[in-house]
C-alpha cells in the first residue's frame, strides 16, 4: 500500500479545491484582462507569447497534477476492490463450510 505525507495530501486537497473554484477563474480572468491591457497600453508582449506560454505551463502543471491525483485514486480503488474481493471469497469459504455441514446431517 502506497503512503503519502500528510502534508501532501492536505496540499493536493487545497489545491483541487482552489483550481476548481469560481475565485480560480475570477482571479484567471482579471490576470489575463490585466496582461492584456499592460501589452495595449505598453506594447509589452505585443505579440502576446508570454501570456500564452505563462497559460501553458499553469495548464501543463494543472493537468500532471491532476493525472497524479487521478492515479492516486485508482490505486486507492484496486486496493479497495481486493479487500472486498478477499473479503467475499472469505464469506463464501465458510458458506460452503456451513452448507457441507448441513448437509453431513
Amino acid at each position: 500500500m502506497e503512503t503519502t505525507e500528510p502534508s501532501e495530501d492536505n496540499f493536493a486537497r487545497i489545491y483541487a479545491k482552489a483550481r476548481g473554484s469560481k475565485t480560480f477563474l475570477y482571479g484567471l480572468m482579471a490576470f489575463i484582462l490585466a496582461w492584456l491591457a499592460v501589452s495595449h497600453w505598453t506594447g509589452f508582449d505585443a505579440d502576446h507569447g508570454l501570456i500564452n506560454l505563462v497559460l501553458s505551463a499553469e495548464a501543463s502543471v494543472s493537468l500532471a497534477f491532476f493525472a497524479m491525483m487521478g492515479e492516486k485514486q485508482d490505486i486507492q480503488h484496486r486496493e479497495q476492490i481486493d479487500a472486498m474481493l478477499a473479503l467475499l471469497q472469505a464469506i463464501k469459504r465458510e458458506e460452503d463450510q456451513i452448507l457441507g455441514e448441513i448437509g453431513h446431517e
